[in-house]
């Protein structure tokens, strides 16, 4: 062969291989613009049981977004597109995903597998009702992710009213018309009381905390004694000639007694409803007794002998003459102090 062809060959060689090289660079590059094209960036909302979020991704299917984002397609209950569909900027992808939740509630642990958007539909599903106070734990609204524990805690209010006595006090007053050692009560004392309302929070059936919400106070009533400062002294002499009426006088009379008269009675006893009046206007209470006013005139102040200070403030149809009343506490002690011959001085 002539060096000629030999050159010859060896161009033409060159022309078919150029060729063939150019082909093949066309052919990767509109390979490489094809794949550019269809893997770029795309934006996509990823929706799992409702809760909605957008994602960026670069994946060509339905099936590689979803397996990008890590949902397990055996746990997928439905898909709104086919798996093997192009994914597009803007898309949507909804899916339902079954999960495993688990409810503590009433010292029971249900176990419930479903596909749900939040913690309400999980409670939904085990037909859980809720109380007023009760507390969920995450909250009803919060998303149902994998797995999830969902704590109940039944929670109740109770109002409760404690009552507290308050002790009234005891006043003292001197009182210049009685003797000494004797003491009439004036006011009778009253214990008062104290309400306290309180909200009780109980967390499932123990005791949780406490609020006071009221108070309310009745004030005791302090009860008031009149005590008798006067000293009394034996009868004068003077007085053991009186007449009639002075047949007494001849007895040992209270020390230090200051008197203008000194009598012989027949005395009873009597007893009334509280709050009952006498003659004179006044309570009826020990102190105070009926006496025929031709005799002893009302507002006389008087000892009574077994009976002590008092004053003539009532009056009665059998009450006449030398004849008196005494007032006590019970119909008992009426009974008891029946009738009897008393020496009954009257005071300055």
């Amino acid at each position: 062969m002539s060096t000629k062809t030999i050159w010859s060959n060896f161009f033409h060689s060159r022309k078919i291989l150029i060729v063939l090289c150019s082909f093949v660079a066309v052919a990767v590059i509109g390979l490489g613009c094809g794949a550019w094209i269809m893997s770029e960036e795309k934006e996509v909302t990823l929706s799992v049981n409702s809760n909605d979020k957008v994602v960026r991704t670069y994946t060509n299917t339905v099936e590689e977004f979803l397996e990008e984002q890590e949902v397990n397609l055996d746990d997928v209950a439905s898909v709104g597109v086919a798996l093997d569909s192009k994914i597009y900027d803007g898309q949507k992808v909804s899916v339902e995903v079954t999960n495993n939740y688990k409810v503590l509630v009433d010292g029971q642990t249900l176990k419930i597998s479903m596909a749900a958007k939040n913690v309400g539909d999980v409670l939904n599903e085990a037909n859980i009702t809720l109380g007023e106070h009760d507390i969920v734990e995450p909250k009803v609204s919060a998303a149902a992710t994998t797995d999830l524990v969902i704590d109940i805690h039944r929670v109740t209010i109770e109002e409760e009213i404690r009552e507290t006595e308050l002790a009234y006090s005891v006043e003292t007053q001197k009182d210049s018309t009685m003797f000494s050692g004797e003491k009439m009560v004036l006011q009778r004392g009253q214990a008062g009381l104290q309400a306290d309302t309180y909200l009780v929070t109980y967390r499932d059936g123990e005791y949780y905390s406490e609020e006071l919400v009221n108070s309310e106070v009745t004030e005791p009533v302090t009860e008031i004694v009149a005590v008798g400062t006067v000293v009394v002294a034996s009868l004068n002499s003077d007085d053991e000639d009186s007449e009639n009426e002075s047949t007494a006088s001849n007895q040992v009379a209270p020390n230090g007694m200051s008197y203008a008269k000194v009598l012989t009675c027949k005395a009873t006893a009597y007893h009334e409803p509280e709050g009952s009046l006498t003659k004179s206007g006044t309570l009826s209470r020990v102190g105070a007794i009926a006496v025929d006013p031709s005799v002893i005139p009302l507002g006389t102040k008087l000892y009574v002998e077994g009976y002590g200070y008092c004053v003539a403030e009532d009056t009665g149809g059998l009450i006449k003459g030398n004849r008196i009343d005494v007032y006590l506490d019970s119909e008992e002690e009426c009974i008891n102090w029946g009738v009897k011959s008393v020496t009954v001085y009257i005071l300055n």
